[in-house]
């Protein structure tokens, strides 16, 4: 023990040794400690700098709070009183290390909420923020990159943001060809993977719509405004609300300009979660412009039937669709 004393003394204890002596001095009741360390050589006591010094390591390291720190009431030497300050505190800095050591994965790890075809979701952020998921979303976050000095959030998919407003944590959603920055408002964002475009409609507030592929060219949008942003180029167009462009975020609409039947039904499979089966390749092909509903399977059904002079049959596993 006194070897590993010394060593402890001159920061020289590998890692295990550092744990074995750990697990010893655990062991080991105070009067154990009293009586070892009342029979060490007055050598091995430590000075007033020695002090000074693993004070302002304490200070740095774990803070000004030491009220967790076990200190051995030894009083008959000064080497009894000084050397339990240092032992208990050089192994409570250890414990304090590992601590931090898994508080830091914590911290790191992501923290995910998702929906697949047909699915919805409500989550609510460590702030009081919640999200509306719409189906194939995801929505990403750290404790590390959301605290009380800022809340970032990756995004992709379907969804409305309703943000609490804390002025000194901004908030950020970042997606892989834009982010937006907010203090606190509600908005409605749609990008897809299989989409050039991403749509994002401002309800309330202000937000700040930045282009990943243009940075400076960022836009601060209003109330009733739609950013459509070119993912490509990085272009951000403006839209208000008396706008000829038919936007589909916030709508529980899925607006189409001229798209194949096989296109919209990808778009139907994702909303109603089911399997669609054209059975013609000329059916498939035809075109269709206008906007289907995302909450009413036989109502988009409708739609369709009548602009495409077909018929439906709904089943257990699939939805057919053929030619009239």
């Amino acid at each position: 023990m006194d070897e590993r004393f010394n060593k402890f003394k001159n920061h020289s204890l590998d890692e295990q040794e550092l744990e074995r002596f750990r697990a010893d001095i655990d062991s080991m009741t105070d009067e154990q400690i009293d009586e070892y360390l009342n029979g060490m050589p007055a050598e091995d006591a430590f000075d007033r700098e020695a002090i000074d010094n693993l004070h302002d390591r304490i200070s740095k390291e774990i803070g000004a709070d030491n009220r967790h720190i076990r200190i051995y009431k030894i009083v008959s030497i000064a080497a009894g009183i000084l050397l339990p300050l240092l032992i208990v505190s050089g192994i409570y800095l250890y414990q304090k290390s590992s601590t931090f050591d898994k508080y830091r994965d914590l911290l790191s790890r992501e923290i995910t909420t998702s929906t697949g075809s047909g699915e919805k979701a409500v989550t609510t952020l460590p702030d009081g923020s919640t999200v509306e998921l719409g189906p194939d979303s995801r929505l990403h976050y750290t404790l590390e990159t959301f605290n009380d000095e800022r809340r970032n959030v990756t995004w992709d998919g379907e969804g409305h943001f309703s943000i609490a407003k804390i002025k000194s944590a901004p908030f950020t959603v970042a997606s892989d060809n834009f982010s937006i920055e907010v203090l606190g408002t509600e908005f409605d964002v749609l990008t897809r993977q299989y989409s050039d475009i991403a749509e994002i409609s401002l309800l309330t507030g202000s937000i700040k719509l930045i282009a990943s592929a243009s940075p400076a060219d960022n836009v601060i949008m209003k109330p009733g405004e739609t950013a459509i942003v070119n993912k490509r180029s990085g272009v951000i167009e403006v839209l208000t609300a008396d706008s000829d462009y038919r936007p589909s975020v916030g709508k529980m609409m899925m607006s189409f300009t001229s798209k194949t039947l096989s296109e919209v039904m990808e778009c139907m499979k994702l909303y109603y979660g089911r399997s669609f089966v054209i059975e013609s390749d000329t059916l498939a092909s035809n075109k269709f412009t206008g906007a289907l509903p995302t909450d009413d399977l036989h109502d988009a059904l409708k739609i369709l039937e009548k602009s495409f002079h077909m018929k439906s049959d709904i089943r257990p596993d699939s939805i057919i669709l053929s030619q009239n």
